[in-house]
């Protein structure tokens, strides 16, 4: 009887979980303690940008929207498929891939930092705009900038039965102010800007970053999710952004220039996605 329960359970988590397929992009999901962590994140080449649901007994919390138009009708499916209320959603900093798209989530209660709600309230038509203008009206059709509701502070509260703690990590290479939420139950973490997995994107001071990840690895979690790239086990995220970072920092070091660098990290992990984000990120690193 109690094998019967446990293959029934087993075929019932399968079953879930293939609900949801996604068209484009990739979608990852981990269950801890009964509560299931759902990721889903743009094609690695676009920059993998990820939006996270937490899903409990009885219904769902999200965590930032997608860019495009069609990412967010995939994440909205995602929704869908999981057949539960979505009761809000939580915008983690003002970056606008993270938070434009909350027009077609129409009616949530939104959550953020005060910094970043005001960042939103003060910057968000423009960078709207922005978007428009770069991506095109059929990508980003929007038309108003959904100004989150609720200001977050560094607490710890329970959501749909499920414990948040709100941390920001106030490290002095980020640049933004920037919500980074832990579940201390499941020990799961949701980040930004510290590092990510299958990602082209050294970010510096890496010495500095280096420190951090030493640190988060310490606190052993069982998942770590990131604003882009691939979510993963805790040792196995960190040692894989730690190891990534030492490698670029040592290539970045060798080369001459940035066109150098860009194709020795290339050639170094050709799988992963978002190339087009090294030309952005590498010149900090020859400034004089």
């Amino acid at each position: 009887m109690l094998v019967s329960a446990i293959l029934l359970t087993f075929f019932f988590s399968l079953a879930h979980a293939a609900e949801f397929v996604p068209k484009a992009g990739n979608y990852y999901v981990k269950e801890i303690g009964g509560v299931r962590f759902h990721t889903y994140a743009t094609p690695l080449p676009a920059g993998a940008g990820s939006s996270h649901i937490i899903e409990s007994q009885n219904g769902l919390v999200m965590v930032d929207t997608l860019q495009n138009r069609g990412d967010n009708e995939e994440l909205k499916r995602l929704v869908e498929s999981l057949k539960k209320p979505l009761r809000r959603i939580y915008i983690s900093h003002a970056h606008e891939h993270h938070w434009v798209g909350l027009e077609m989530f129409p009616g949530m209660p939104v959550y953020t930092i005060e910094t970043t709600l005001k960042q939103i309230k003060e910057q968000g038509d423009q960078k709207l705009q922005g978007l428009k203008k770069q991506f095109g009206e059929e990508a980003i059709p929007y038309k108003k900038v959904i100004i989150p509701q609720q200001v977050v502070k560094v607490s710890e509260e329970r959501v749909e039965g499920v414990l948040f703690r709100f941390i920001d990590p106030a490290e002095p290479f980020v640049e933004d102010d920037i919500l980074f939420i832990e579940f201390p139950e499941q020990k799961a973490l949701i980040h930004h800007h510290l590092a990510y997995v299958g990602l082209q994107l050294p970010m510096p001071p890496i010495p500095a970053r280096l420190d951090v990840l030493k640190q988060y690895k310490a606190k052993n979690y069982n998942w770590v999710m990131a604003g882009h790239g691939i979510p993963s086990p805790g040792n196995e995220f960190f040692d894989k952004a730690a190891e990534y970072l030492a490698t670029a920092q040592k290539l970045i070091q060798e080369s001459p220039d940035v066109k150098t660098a860009k194709e020795k990290l290339v050639k170094a992990y050709p799988n992963y996605g978002g190339v087009f984000l090294l030309d952005f990120m590498l010149p900090a690193f020859y400034k004089k």
